[in-house]
């Protein structure tokens, strides 16, 4: 043993000599950029010992194809769990994207989670997609995305990810060479499900919208088995200058993830009863409900309280969309 710890130090001393890095050294870069089995980052630094970047396009290439063939071998595969990752605000837009897999182990696998997480944050800031296809929402605030543009698009990194992985250099992907990568490294069929935006952003003095939103059911704040989206409007009857408008919004935020939680525990379907429709059901319009802070009085009268406290005109929810992940299963 001591021989043998003797000979990896002299090579370790070696490769720091001529400023290459060591076998070793390279197959633990490449697996932390890219989460490879040993077998397959140790044999694309084997074909590229003296080029890091060569060696890793070669690795990228090979799960590629290795994700593409499972992908086929899989794609008659029923895919009815996974999660929905959601992103809210700053600011009056959100998004929802279901990402689905065979069995509940893969949807808690931590590779599968950011994933999902990902093509959520690509979602929201990676630009304009389609959303002329269909509204998804009672009021129009939430479209369906065009899931062939979203898989097309950059797959961003998480934040935090991106943080602890800086000294490492990581090709941009697209959402799809995400999903086959996913495909390849868990043997599931992975797909991307359903993607809605919300929108409510609005220009005016007076006014200020947020889109809030919460998930259950999963291991982290930002993807669940369930997931809802709210958008909340507070308004005055003057114009707020740049601190009211920060205080609105700060007071707002709790309000609003109360409201998205609200909208996952107790699924309401619509906003309020429909002023033609005095005698509908009013146990699913979300207005009407006991609301989760207080059982004594309704969704409503807490909105009249809020607006009340804080010198508001009034505050509104304008729309809101609940996701269940699995609800329709991919085949």
């Amino acid at each position: 043993m001591h021989v043998a710890r003797l000979h990896a130090g002299r090579v370790a001393h070696a490769a720091a000599a001529t400023g290459k890095p060591s076998l070793a050294q390279m197959v633990g870069k490449l697996r932390r950029a890219t989460q490879a089995p040993m077998g397959k980052a140790r044999k694309a630094a084997e074909q590229h010992p003296d080029d890091y970047e060569a060696a890793l396009a070669y690795l990228n290439e090979e799960l590629a194809r290795l994700g593409q063939e499972k992908a086929g071998k899989l794609a008659g595969r029923t895919a009815n769990q996974g999660l929905v990752a959601m992103t809210a605000g700053p600011g009056a837009r959100g998004v929802l994207v279901e990402l689905a897999c065979e069995t509940d182990f893969v949807a808690k696998n931590t590779l599968f989670r950011q994933l999902a997480q990902r093509t959520a944050l690509t979602a929201m800031l990676a630009g304009d997609f389609d959303t002329s296809a269909s509204t998804a929402s009672l009021h129009g605030f939430a479209s369906r995305l065009s899931e062939a543009a979203l898989l097309d698009a950059p797959l961003l990194e998480l934040p935090e990810v991106a943080a602890a992985t800086a000294d490492v250099m990581t090709p941009m992907t697209t959402v799809k060479e995400g999903v086959l990568d996913a495909i390849s490294k868990l043997g599931e069929k992975v797909t991307l499900g359903r993607a809605l935006l919300m929108n409510g952003e609005v220009e005016a003095d007076n006014v200020v919208r947020q889109v809030a939103g919460y998930t259950h059911g999963g291991s982290d704040a930002s993807a669940g088995r369930l997931a809802g989206l709210v958008l909340v409007e507070a308004s005055s009857a003057q114009a707020m200058d740049s601190t009211r408008f920060g205080q609105v919004s700060e007071a707002l935020k709790p309000l609003g993830r109360d409201l998205a939680r609200q909208v996952v525990g107790f699924a309401p379907t619509v906003v309020d009863v429909p002023v033609d429709q005095p005698d509908a059901d009013a146990s699913t319009a979300l207005l009407r409900q006991p609301w989760l802070r207080n059982g004594d009085i309704t969704v409503a009268t807490a909105l009249e309280q809020f607006a009340n406290q804080h010198s508001l005109q009034h505050v509104r929810v304008l729309d809101f969309v609940r996701m269940t992940a699995g609800e329709v299963a991919s085949a």
